[in-house]
């Protein structure tokens, strides 16, 4: 991140797109969660599309074309594997709030309740990420032990 810096790179979701694939194809897998990790820890600004990405690489039985998939296969681990019951849903709830606030976002740029107005939700992706790395973590755990 800091080489990204220091050469004027802007941390935006193009470039993170492409240094997470760039780290999944040259690293592997677990390059990739370890790099969304680091996205979360120096607050990345994360989108829909990021998350998206990052959903396929991170835990693949989550893919699909859309948030829409990701939830819905979401809750069939869940359903499959009760240990994962709760992160499932943990998931799909941040997912769902992460999509509700981008069409706020998107209706009308009003000032909250404190009078600011809100023009980014990337903290909502970026809670639905921290989601996605614990189910698959919990996944990774269960392995071995289901047929997920």
């Amino acid at each position: 991140f800091d080489v990204t810096k220091d050469r004027g790179v802007a941390m935006n979701s193009q470039t993170i797109k492409g240094l997470l694939l760039a780290h999944v194809s040259r690293h592997g897998r677990e390059a990739a969660v370890t790099f969304v990790e680091n996205l979360l820890v120096i607050q990345a600004p994360i989108d829909e599309a990021t998350f998206q990405l990052a959903a396929r690489i991170i835990l693949p039985a989550l893919g699909g074309k859309d948030t829409d998939d990701i939830r819905s296969n979401s809750r069939r681990i869940g359903e499959e594997e009760p240990s994962l019951r709760d992160a499932s849903v943990k998931l799909i709830r941040s997912v769902r709030v992460a999509e509700v606030e981008v069409k706020k976002l998107k209706k009308a740029k009003q000032p909250d309740r404190n009078g600011l107005v809100k023009s980014d939700s990337s903290e909502y992706w970026q809670e639905a990420l921290s989601d996605l790395l614990d189910l698959s973590r919990k996944v990774a755990n269960t392995a071995g032990k289901t047929d997920l």
